[in-house]
């Protein structure tokens, strides 16, 4: 994965408590936190730029890669930085970073895709969806 490691360069960016319950025996958050990490940071995003508010649409998650560079630590905070880096016909693909104190710690990229809620199949991003995405 080449992954930009640079926090400015994500426009959409939350702040997520790490709680307890997330650690594991080796003192650091599980692994498998990272994955939710990442699904706060999309959800907040899109619904930020108002995605949700399109009854006529939704959205899939057809592959997520994540890479883990560090580890992350309680107590604490992580932040979580969202950026759309492609927009394709129906599918649009989205990258972002976990930092904890100054440090990335981990990275993901996801494709997803535009369905219509009816019918659960991919559709054309419309002009409005893909105006939300640029924004």
């Amino acid at each position: 994965m080449d992954l930009n490691l640079n926090l400015g360069d994500y426009p959409h960016r939350v702040i997520e408590t790490v709680r307890f319950s997330e650690t594991d025996m080796l003192g650091h958050v599980n692994n498998t936190v990272f994955g939710i990490y990442f699904e706060i940071g999309r959800s907040a995003f899109l619904s930020k730029i108002g995605f949700y508010k399109q009854v006529e649409v939704s959205v899939v998650i057809v592959k997520t890669e994540i890479h883990f560079r560090g580890m992350i630590f309680w107590p604490g905070q992580v932040e979580i930085g969202t950026r759309v880096t492609e927009t394709g016909r129906s599918s649009f693909s989205v990258e972002q970073i976990l930092v904890q104190e100054d440090r990335v710690v981990g990275g993901s990229i996801s494709a997803m895709v535009v369905i219509d809620p009816a019918t659960s199949r991919a559709i054309p991003i419309s002009d409005i969806v893909r105006s939300l995405l640029a924004a």
